[in-house]
């Protein structure tokens, strides 16, 4: 459970659309027309819902475990949920969260100290919808080009940031919007998430985050 959870806290925190607000910022060799075109490719996003693949990066292991799944989030609520190789769900509605695996766990936001860091985080910034960008702070930003991608490498500065991942890459595709994050641990262990499919905008039915 604290893996999935350390996963969905860097994806909701540095997002699936765009950074553009440490894009903004950081102290790079990017081209301004570079800049204004993931600000572009961020606006006017009200929701997303994509696949994904997760590799796994482990020091111990010479295998890569792979898991696959989908999310959905329209700025509030998240559902993150493998569907392979192990079944697990993860809805966060604004109240309550669910964590379904073997177990069902639910729990109240405003009881719980990481579930509520996270959502106050995620609601306040929208970070994953290429909103409220403007006011990141926390982290030290850097921006380079890599073989005709765009990629932002953010280092945590706080202590609560630090728990979850040393530094975090996002790689920008030619649509300026995020393909794959990169969450970098402590040690040499890493996970890798691709987006797949992604749709922006589309309605998403209210069921989709219920909790029962």
């Amino acid at each position: 459970m604290k893996k999935a959870v350390q996963i969905l806290a860097a994806v909701l925190f540095f997002g699936a659309i765009g950074i553009c607000g440490a894009a903004a910022r950081a102290d790079a060799p990017i081209a301004a027309d570079d800049l204004e075109l993931i600000k572009e490719a961020c606006a006017g996003i009200g929701t997303m819902q994509c696949d994904f693949e997760q590799k796994r990066h482990l020091a111990m292991l010479s295998d890569t475990p792979v898991a696959k799944g989908k999310m959905w989030f329209d700025g509030k609520r998240v559902r993150w949920e493998y569907t392979s190789p192990t079944p697990y769900l993860f809805i966060m509605d604004g109240t309550n969260v669910l964590l379904q695996g073997k177990e069902r766990r639910v729990v109240e936001i405003k009881t719980d100290r990481l579930f509520s860091k996270i959502s106050k985080l995620a609601e306040g910034n929208n970070i994953i919808l290429g909103q409220g960008l403007d006011n990141i702070q926390d982290f030290d930003a850097s921006l380079t080009k890599r073989g005709g991608e765009l990629v932002v490498e953010l280092v945590p500065t706080r202590r609560d940031f630090q728990m979850f991942f040393r530094m975090v890459r996002l790689y920008f595709g030619a649509d300026y919007r995020v393909h794959k994050i990169e969450l970098l641990e402590k040690g040499s262990d890493s996970t890798e998430i691709s987006l797949l499919k992604q749709k922006y905008n589309q309605k998403i039915e209210d069921d989709i985050f219920r909790i029962q």
